[in-house]
């Protein structure tokens, strides 16, 4: 698999009452897709590694919503992604036609909850 993006990147929600007093959560997240470029009507296998503070996540929620912005519309069947221990969070999935997709990623654990946004173009 190659290393599609290494990013820590989204909107974040605050974690306490307050916007003023609350830390502000980034969890680091890397993707890599295999195919790497995903090809339409092909399996992808996508691997997150998810980190916090330097060190592997291990016990988030991670939701994967892959998205085509220019058309308005993501895949007709929800993604489930299976956390496969150690930080790393595994998904399979078809990406239904060539074009630009963005993966929508959101990423939950006990220090808060934050967005994620991979651009990605399908051959």
């Amino acid at each position: 698999m190659t290393i599609l993006l290494l990013a820590t990147l989204g909107a974040c929600t605050d974690t306490g009452d307050t916007a003023d007093t609350a830390p502000v959560v980034y969890h680091h997240v890397t993707l890599t897709q295999d195919p790497d470029p995903p090809t339409a009507g092909t399996e992808v296998a996508a691997e997150l590694t998810v980190m916090l503070d330097g060190e592997n996540l291990e016990g988030a929620t991670v939701d994967l919503v892959p998205w085509m912005p220019d058309h308005d519309h993501g895949l007709s069947d929800e993604v489930e992604v299976i956390d496969e221990g150690g930080g790393i969070y595994s998904a399979s999935f078809v990406y239904s036609m060539a074009g630009h997709w963005e993966l929508q990623i959101e990423v939950t654990s006990e220090a808060g909850t934050d967005a994620h946004a991979f651009d990605v173009d399908v051959e």
